[in-house]
């Protein structure tokens, strides 16, 4: 199975089943990809479903009638193809052609034709399409209609900029354990290593790669030297300001990275989790 069509039945369960990424993302399937294209499948998995309601929008201009329930993995194998065109940068002939190919995999050869005339066409019209799908508010900001009202109502004037910064793509930043080195110190190694990283002023622990990498290029990752965090989620264990022998409720901790840090950052703690909240 290629990463594409592999990516088109995950998004298959999430949008239509209605699982959890996260959880599809841990089917064993998936772990016999080798490591580029499980990357590669993630990337088009969490890209496709952050541009779901603008994805939606073309689509419905390039495929009329609706595909059975037995197809939508066609359907969502479609979306791929689109986000890689207009997300992804791939050369068009590329991105087209691997897509038809993974209409195979899915042992459906006859959505070939139907996936190629799809995304040559929106090759053609593509200026014309997104002018179109951008005309509404919740295609234009890839949000869902019940999450946009929410936000303009708590947030009357700042709504569109809420919604343009949560479509930029986070940082890497990584969290290093204190009790295995400094930051600064771990800096020097991921400078040893050829990877560049800036202190974040705020957060003692936190380092942000200015290009993200695989964890395995890591030094000391799998050895829990460092871990990958949010800056701003490092903050938490950091304000809390623990001290030894205090008791510690951590309500929902899932998958645990503050109750970890937690731990990493004061000896004695009587720590309380639920990850069940």
């Amino acid at each position: 199975m290629s990463a594409r069509a592999t990516a088109a039945l995950c998004l298959q369960r999430v949008i239509y089943e209605g699982e959890s990424l996260t959880e599809v993302l841990q089917d064993r399937t998936i772990a016999t990809l080798n490591p580029q294209d499980q990357a590669l499948l993630r990337d088009m998995c969490f890209g496709t479903l952050r541009w779901h309601e603008r994805l939606s929008a073309i689509l419905k201009k390039l495929v009329k009638k609706a595909l059975k329930a037995a197809d939508k993995d066609v359907e969502c194998l479609l979306r791929i193809g689109l986000y890689q065109l207009i997300y992804q940068r791939k050369p068009d002939h590329a991105a087209v052609n691997e897509t038809v190919k993974a209409t195979k995999k899915l042992k459906k050869d006859w959505a070939g034709k139907l996936v190629n005339g799809v995304l040559r066409t929106f090759i053609r019209q593509q200026a014309e399409l997104l002018v179109q799908a951008d005309s509404t508010v919740t295609a234009r900001y890839a949000c869902p209609d019940w999450l946009l009202k929410r936000l303009q109502i708590a947030w009357p004037d700042d709504w569109a900029d809420i919604l343009s910064a949560s479509n930029t793509h986070a940082p890497m930043t990584l969290r290093v354990n204190q009790r295995m080195q400094t930051t600064a110190a771990y800096q020097a190694l991921l400078q040893e290593a050829g990877i560049a990283a800036e202190l974040v002023p705020a957060v003692d622990s936190a380092l942000i790669l200015q290009t993200p990498v695989g964890v395995e290029q890591l030094p000391g990752f799998f050895s829990g030297t460092v871990s990958v965090q949010d800056a701003a989620a490092q903050l938490a264990a950091q304000l809390l300001d623990c001290q030894a022998g205090m008791r510690v409720l951590d309500a929902c901790a899932a998958p645990g990275g503050k109750t970890s840090h937690l731990l990493e950052r004061t000896d004695g703690l009587h720590l309380i989790f639920n990850h069940k909240v």
